[in-house]
């Protein structure tokens, strides 16, 4: 034939120069997305009574843990198998998947990805938005609460230069 090939053992070479460019994306999408971290801790801190801080912050962890940790592998599970092209038999159930269509793996793992940073991100300039309407918890501190210098018998706010 005129077409002639040659198979050998192993995976193809790839003339795939874009392994910079996704390393230097992807920095980027992890850094716009941690700057959005501090402001959160704090606007949790703020909008919360300074007795119910910890509860809030254990409440927020078991958020994330629950609709971040448990949907996940399953979501992310079926992507993996959904661009499967060769599934292995063991004794006559379906095993590990042998070979990947690469890309439609790397657009639907990637694109889900995306997907749940660009929510993530509109959700962000929601509460940036309407950040200015809430009403912050005064901290303010009693007399009683309030620490007193041993020295003049006053408030350590009230001598503090």
């Amino acid at each position: 034939t005129e077409d002639q090939t040659t198979e050998r053992i192993g995976v193809c070479e790839s003339q795939c120069n874009n392994f910079v460019w996704y390393i230097v994306l992807f920095s980027v999408f992890v850094f716009v997305h941690s700057t959005s971290e501090v402001g959160s801790m704090l606007l949790i801190l703020r909008c919360v009574d300074p007795r119910d801080k910890a509860m809030a912050l254990g409440l927020i962890q078991f958020a994330i843990g629950l609709f971040g940790n448990v949907p996940c592998p399953i979501v992310y599970g079926a992507i993996v198998d959904s661009a499967c092209l060769l599934w292995d038999s063991v004794c006559g159930k379906q095993g590990a998947c042998r070979l990947y269509d690469t890309k439609m793996f790397r657009l639907f793992f990637h694109g889900t990805t995306g997907g749940i940073m660009l929510c993530a991100f509109f959700v962000d300039v929601i509460v940036w938005y309407k950040a200015g309407s809430i009403n912050f918890v005064d901290e303010q501190t009693t007399a009683q609460d309030e620490e007193l210098n041993p020295m003049t018998g006053k408030s350590r706010s009230e001598t503090s230069v």
